[in-house]
This record gives structure tokens, C-alpha cells and sequence, in this order.
């Protein structure tokens, strides 16, 4: 017998495999430890998720030939980072398009897309054709409103851009020379005034005023009055001041003679940050030798004297922190002030709205759905009326959409018979450097139409103009001096004036939630809306309490699990 050979030992077949660096999950945020490659990983993987949702966007990367980076630079704002880097052109591709490519306009929310199949990108597989790719998911664009006429909704990140920006072959002297010139002798050169004043940022502007008088010993805001009339007049002067200054301005008129303008007074005092109405009051006292509280309490009453008596010191908590019992008990004071109890009790109201912080606001009006099935708004609007009615409405609105809000005072500016005029200056001036590219989209959203076709059809001649100059484009902005032509391109790293950037507030009221379990929260989920009935008090400490990126997490989790 031959010996019985032994067992071959099992064959070990090696399964390890390198992993995709493009399937890699990202995490909400970058380490921030001073590890570079963790850092650009984190970017390049979320600029690839990003792209794969934008098949038109995906496609405009894939198929350009992009060479070395010439430059780089990282932009803080208050809200958000920007990364402008510049790319060196393939020479084959040089051609310049006769229309300038608009510059993309930043989302208006944190984008929550569905699960998605990844969207090949034609470059990485040059030796197969694309394969044609799904439908693109319906993925949310400007946000919708619960009430077409009135914004109402929160932003989660928002980016805030102007219509007017710095003139980037500013030349203070050639300015003066050129004003100086369109107001000497017989006639106006109106146009002048209007390329020159509706092209320069404020700081610019107030540059000129104080040039001009160096120069000509003459006041340029004088020669203006004695050169022009109307509303092209009002506008050009108040172009001239500084923020502070036109704010003061605008509410010496709104008290001052017979009758008071209350959607003045609301505007302005609910719409500035504290630092910037510290800087009112103290400036109105000089302008007018009077003090702003007195005046509003000689022109105003009741329970809205109270209320802008209370905005107008600027003494609103700036603290992020939200305490999340905290802002239910201001909820469900506000519910047992109002809707719950005959009568009103506007008192608790002023109290909680002209007290508290931002962060903790947006807080409570998340909360109030617990006590009520209305929003805040519609609990306001049935439990009160009149001027204090539109005081208490302005906070919540500004708080919860900054430019929903102002594009909801120009709609109320241009609507009907007749304009409002102050009314559409003031929004217009205020918010042309801060945030006027998402009151157009806002006002889009809102009316169907464009701003500049509503202020085309509103107003007329040179003061049309001057609006329309305004409201232009950033990229579209030209000047001529002489037989040169200068172009005035939009800087995306434009630094904000101090005083504007003071009306920027950006507060998240949402936290990470601690102890963070996706399965276990899709567990509950599925269970709360499992069988007959659902569970919404689940539903809502569950999704109430979780911030962007830990939902995302959850609904991916969900679908794994749950196949649905």
C-alpha cells in the first residue's frame, strides 16, 4: 500500500483590494489639526459629491482642458469659505466666448440631496464613452414659501452678495473733475452723474464728497440739489452719505412734520445689527441735536412705541448658544399669551421678541409648532393688528430671511398705483453692497418677475436709470474716461465696509446632537410611522434635533436598512 499523501493545505485567496479613493465617505467638517493632505482630501471629495449632482455642471468640468493652478486664495465670510483658485488655459482653447459666462450663483441653502448613482466623469475612462446618465434627482433650488406674498422660511447658510462693487480703476480726482464738469455752465449731463455715482462703492462715493469740496471749494451734495430735481435728485443726495448717515436721515423724516412713517421706523430698527444702531443714535444726536428715543416716543404710541423704543438701543444678546428648554418655554409663553388665552397679552411678546437673541428666536419659532399648528407668523397676524402687528412680523421675517424680507418691502414699494419712492430707495441703497443679488431672487420668487422689469415699469427717465444702474449685474459693469475703457468685474473676495458687514448675521440654531447613533435614530423612525397612526412627537425630537449633516447620515442609513 502506498502511503496516503497528506491533505493539501486550504488555499488562502487574498480578497484584500485597495479602496477607491473616490467612494470614500466624507465627514461634515475637515480636521482642522493642521494635517494639509486630511484637509485638501476633504475638499477634493466633497467637490467631486457636489459635481456628480450636477450632471450640466459635471459635464462643463469633464470635457475642459484645465492646466496648472496660477493662483489660489481662501476667503473667509461669516458664513461660509470661498475658495477662488485660477487654472492656466490649454492653448488649443484660448477663444474667448462673446458673452461673458455669468458667474454661477451661490445656492440658497445647504443642498440635501436624494441617495444618487454616481455620474460617471468622461475623463477618468477615456477609452469608453460616457454612458448616459439617470435623471437628475429634483434637487431643491430657491426655497419655497409657505405664502406667496410673504417670505417666510429659514435660511440654513446663505451667502450674501451686492449688486454694486468696488470701481476697480477708481481715480478720486478724475471723478471730481468729471462731476464738476457734468454740473458747470447750461445743462446737466445727467448720464455722467449716473455712471459715476451709480459705479462707485460708498466708501468711494464718500470719497468723492470730501475730494469734491477739497477741490472746488464747493459742496457736492449742493451743487447736486441746485443741478437736478425730483426723485433723481432725492436718490443722487442720499448716495452721498454714509449708511449711518442716510439711516438717520431716513428716520428724522419718518417723524419729523405731520404724520409718522411707522414702515420707516419697523425697517430700520428691526433690520440693524446693535453695533449699527449704537452708531445711529449716537449720530442722529449730532446731525439733529436731539436724541432718537425721544423723538420716537413723541411721535409714536401704545405698544409699538414700546417696541421701537426697545430695538432702538441696540441692546439685543449676540450669544449662538441656544438652550433648547429655554426656547420652549418662550414658545409656549407666546402660545398662552396669544392663541390660547381671550385676548392678547402683547406685552409677553414685546418681551421675548425685542430680548432675545437671534439664535434663540429661530429657536422658539421651531418650537412654537409644538403648541400650536400654526407658524408664528399666522399666530401673530391673528392676534394682533395694526402697526404693532407689522413691528412683531418685521422681527420674525428678518430674523428667519434676511433678503426674503427686504424683497417682500419692495414688493409692497411697487405694488398698486403709484411707488414709494423713500420706500424703494431705502431698501435699494441699504442693501446694493450688502445682499441685493438674493433680494432679486427673492423678489423673483415672489412676484414671478424680475426686479428690473417691475422698476422699469414703475418709474421713469433718469431716476429709472440710476435704479436700473443700481441693480445691475456685477459682471456687466462698464465705464468709459476718455478713450479708455475700464471694466468693473466682480471681486469675489471684495472685503465688506465694516458698517455693512455688521448687518450680515449668520446663527445657526442647530448643534450636533451628542452621542450621535444613525441606526438607532432610523430604527425609531421606521417605527414611529410604522402600523396605524404615527408618532410625530418622535418624529420631531428625533429630525428637531439633529443638524445637516447627521439627517443626511440618517436617510442613508434608512434606505440601507430599510430599502426605502
Amino acid at each position: 500500500n502506498l502511503p496516503v499523501a497528506p491533505p493539501e493545505p486550504p488555499r488562502i485567496t487574498d480578497v484584500t483590494h485597495e479602496e477607491n479613493f473616490w467612494d470614500r465617505k466624507t465627514k461634515p467638517y475637515s480636521p482642522a489639526n493642521g494635517d494639509l493632505e486630511k484637509t485638501l482630501e476633504h475638499i477634493i471629495l466633497n467637490t467631486y459629491n457636489y459635481l456628480t449632482d450636477d450632471e450640466e455642471l459635471a459635464g462643463l468640468f469633464a470635457w475642459k482642458k484645465f492646466g496648472q493652478i496660477e493662483s489660489a486664495r481662501l476667503i473667509e465670510n461669516a458664513g461660509n469659505y470661498q475658495i477662488v483658485t485660477t487654472l492656466r488655459k490649454h492653448p488649443d482653447d484660448r477663444t474667448i466666448p462673446k458673452d461673458p459666462t455669468p458667474v454661477p450663483k451661490p445656492p440658497k441653502r445647504i443642498r440635501t440631496p436624494p441617495p444618487r448613482e454616481r455620474i460617471p466623469i468622461p475623463t477618468r475612462k477615456p477609452e469608453t464613452p460616457p454612458p448616459s446618465p439617470p435623471p437628475s434627482p429634483t434637487r431643491p433650488g430657491i426655497s419655497t414659501h409657505e405664502d406667496q406674498h410673504e417670505p417666510r422660511f429659514y435660511t440654513e447658510e446663505s451667502v450674501q452678495q451686492g449688486t454694486l462693487v468696488p470701481f476697480a480703476e477708481f481715480n478720486v480726482e478724475r471723478d471730481c473733475d468729471n462731476l464738476q464738469k457734468a454740473m458747470k455752465g447750461l445743462g446737466t449731463d445727467e448720464n455722467m452723474l449716473i455712471h459715476i455715482l451709480g459705479n462707485r462703492s460708498n466708501d468711494q462715493r464718500l470719497q468723492i464728497r470730501d475730494k469734491y469740496k477739497t477741490m472746488f471749494g464747493q459742496d457736492l451734495i449742493k451743487d447736486i440739489k441746485g443741478d437736478t430735481s425730483g426723485n433723481f435728485n432725492k436718490i443722487l443726495t442720499t448716495l452721498l452719505y454714509s449708511p449711518v448717515e442716510y439711516d438717520c436721515h431716513e428716520l428724522r423724516r419718518a417723524v419729523k412734520g405731520i404724520g409718522t412713517d411707522e414702515e420707516a421706523l419697523i425697517e430700520i430698527l428691526a433690520s440693524r445689527s446693535n453695533k449699527r444702531l449704537k452708531a445711529i443714535n449716537e449720530n442722529y444726536q449730532t446731525l439733529f441735536n436731539r436724541a432718537l428715543e425721544k423723538d420716537i416716543v413723541g411721535d409714536t404710541s401704545g405698544y409699538l412705541k414700546k417696541l421701537l423704543v426697545a430695538l432702538s438701543q441696540g441692546k439685543r444678546p449676540e450669544s449662538n448658544d441656544v438652550n433648547q428648554d429655554e426656547a420652549e418655554n418662550d414658545a409656549k409663553t407666546l402660545f398662552e399669551a396669544g392663541e390660547k388665552k381671550w385676548g392678547t397679552d402683547e406685552s409677553k411678546f414685546l418681551e421675548i421678541l425685542c430680548n432675545r437673541s437671534n439664535a434663540h428666536l429661530k429657536g422658539v419659532f421651531e418650537a412654537y409648532r409644538q403648541f400650536s399648528k400654526k407658524d408664528i407668523e399666522d399666530a401673530i397676524k391673528s392676534e394682533t393688528s395694526g402697526n404693532i402687528r407689522k413691528g412683531l412680523l418685521a422681527i420674525v421675517r428678518v430674523m428667519r430671511n434676511r433678503p426674503g424680507y427686504f424683497a417682500y418691502q419692495l414688493k409692497k414699494a411697487l405694488k398698486g398705483i403709484g411707488t414709494d419712492e423713500d420706500e424703494l430707495n431705502r431698501v435699494v441703497i441699504s442693501r446694493c453692497e450688502v445682499d441685493m443679488v438674493q433680494i432679486k431672487e427673492e423678489y423673483e420668487t415672489l412676484m414671478k418677475r424680475t426686479l428690473e422689469k417691475h422698476v422699469e415699469s414703475d418709474t421713469s427717465g433718469d431716476y429709472r436709470k440710476i435704479l436700473l444702474e443700481l441693480l445691475k449685474d456685477p459682471t456687466k459693469r462698464t465705464e468709459k474716461a476718455g478713450n479708455e475703457k475700464y471694466e468693473n468685474v466682480e471681486l469675489p473676495g471684495y472685503k465688506q465696509p465694516e458698517i455693512y458687514k455688521e448687518d450680515i448675521i449668520q446663527q445657526g440654531t442647530m448643534k450636533a446632537a451628542p452621542n450621535f447613533d444613525a441606526g438607532r435614530d432610523a430604527d425609531a423612525l421606521r417605527k414611529a410611522m410604522k402600523g396605524f397612526g404615527t408618532d410625530e412627537k418622535t418624529l420631531i425630537a428625533i429630525l428637531g434635533n439633529r443638524n445637516t449633516a447627521q439627517r443626511l447620515e440618517i436617510k442613508a442609513t434608512f434606505k440601507s436598512k430599510l430599502g426605502r
